[in-house]
């Protein structure tokens, strides 16, 4: 087991964390075929569990941010909406393909979270997993729809009206509640938006960062605007504070320093 560790990690790239979740599935499963004694013994009590790599995201600043848009918009770029969406409501990727007309009410103005859609290689086949619920109860969330944004969404609508029109039979009507779809009424798929997105970046020159970490560039703007982590939290969606400071500690460090940059300009030792 630990030279398919050695093999995913250094061959094919996977990142640490990923294997720990193959590690922390395989034990489970066997720790239940013991239980059912289907087998004699738990062989994963002797695999050594790849050590937890911490992740500090690269982000943008808004400015950043606002030059990323102007570029998208000049160049009529597909990803425009996506990007758009991770970086303002700081949506996770299969939040942002799964979003749905159903989930929009335009006369109060909200978007709610309620669906995903993910998509997996299982054996060299691209598997998508749409589903009408979150990550965890806490990313099932709603957010008020500024008026910017909202005039996006009738655009696209209209947009897609139009294809419907044209396209007439041949349009794809089975997605038809999807809102992130192409020109011929198909939901674009997750990895697209990220591969896509990636490409852009490289193209224009502009500072290397992930499509999740527009994700992360959300909540840094957030916090150093004087957001608290609890709000950050539910915004974001995460199932608890604790993953919010984990994954941020690295802002809330800065911010400490900077305080005790201030009494040490005030207070001589």
């Amino acid at each position: 087991m630990e030279k398919y560790y050695y093999h995913e990690l250094n061959y094919r790239n996977v990142s640490p964390n990923t294997v720990i979740h193959y590690h922390n599935l395989l034990s489970l499963v066997f720790k239940y075929a013991l239980r059912l004694k289907i087998v004699i013994n738990n062989p994963m009590l002797a695999v050594e569990k790849p050590k937890k790599i911490k992740y500090i995201p690269t982000t943008y600043t808004a400015e950043e941010i606002n030059n990323l848009l102007d570029f998208l918009k000049k160049e009529n770029e597909s990803i425009y909406f996506g990007v758009l969406m991770s970086a303002y409501f700081g949506l996770r990727r299969s939040e942002i393909i799964g979003l749905k007309w159903s989930s929009i009410n335009f006369d109060e103005n909200t978007l709610t979270i309620f669906s995903t859609v993910t998509e997996a290689n299982i054996d060299g086949k691209h598997i998508l997993t749409c589903k009408d619920k979150t990550k965890n109860t806490s990313s099932l969330r709603s957010f008020y729809l500024p008026e910017p944004i909202k005039e996006v969404l009738i655009k696209m609508k209209e947009r897609q009206e139009k294809n419907m029109q044209y396209l007439g039979k041949g349009y794809y009507f089975e997605d038809i509640d999807y809102i992130y779809v192409d020109d011929g009424g198909k939901r674009l798929r997750p990895n697209y938006l990220t591969v896509r997105f990636g490409k852009f970046i490289k193209k224009n020159h502009l500072k290397h960062i992930r499509l999740h970490d527009l994700r992360h560039s959300c909540a840094t703007i957030l916090y150093n605007n004087n957001t608290g982590i609890k709000e950050i939290q539910s915004y974001l969606g995460h199932s608890s504070t604790k993953t919010t400071m984990d994954i941020y500690v690295h802002l809330i460090n800065r911010s400490n320093a900077n305080i005790v940059g201030v009494l040490g300009e005030k207070i001589k030792i």
